[in-house]
């Protein structure tokens, strides 16, 4: 066989190989094309959202007479967002209602009975410091409640950003005298939002809010 006939059964070769690996190398490319889309997206939609991110107080409080809070969607409440080497975790409401009742000021909580079985139980519990146990009730005492509200879509949610309007709000009057907003990119941790601590803290929120040590 001649040098001619090798070398263009070589490039014979060369080019089936690559008919048969054209087809990853488009789709390895349009992965990467949708992922760097994705993230640009992602990233004005939590630029576009920090904008409205912080804390406002609107109304001082005086912290000796609060004596309860009323956890109004206890179960959605986030406690914290920690920094750790540029990851944020979560911590959720078990140990909200300890934290509080262990300042000076809140006497007790009060929360939804999520295990409501029937229309004869009680709507509400309320735990009161110094116990552990919970004490059914149809009357909510509270002259404040925290009431946590997401702010995000579903579809912004799926790609990783998280946001949250935390507000304190009179009870008697409904109005929101404190709220805190804050946002979050899960995929690499940046934060926006009102945070002193370093880390968005409910508690220390609360304290702030209420006067309350």
């Amino acid at each position: 066989m001649s040098d001619i006939a090798i070398k263009n059964a070589g490039n014979k070769k060369f080019f089936l190989r690559l008919l048969c690996i054209l087809p990853f190398i488009f789709v390895l490319s349009s992965c990467t094309s949708k992922i760097i889309w994705e993230d640009k997206k992602l990233q004005e939609s939590f630029s576009k959202h920090c904008k409205i991110s912080g804390e406002k107080i609107y109304k001082e409080v005086n912290g000796n007479n609060i004596d309860g809070l009323f956890l109004d969607n206890a179960s959605d409440l986030v406690l914290g967002l920690y920094k750790d080497k540029r990851k944020f975790h979560t911590i959720g409401f078990g140990p909200l209602s300890y934290k509080l009742l262990q300042t000076e000021n809140i006497k007790f909580v009060e929360f939804y009975n999520y295990e409501k079985e029937n229309k004869n139980d009680a709507g509400y519990l309320r735990m009161e410091a110094g116990s552990s146990a919970t004490i059914p009730t149809n009357q909510i005492k509270s002259k404040y409640s925290v009431v946590s509200e997401n702010i995000i879509s579903r579809a912004e949610k799926e790609q990783g950003l998280m946001g949250e309007r935390i507000s304190i709000i009179e009870m008697n009057t409904k109005k929101i005298i404190a709220e805190n907003i804050y946002f979050l990119n899960e995929k690499n941790g940046a934060f926006c939002g009102y945070a002193p601590e370093e880390y968005f803290s409910l508690i220390e929120f609360v304290k702030r809010s209420l006067s309350i040590h």
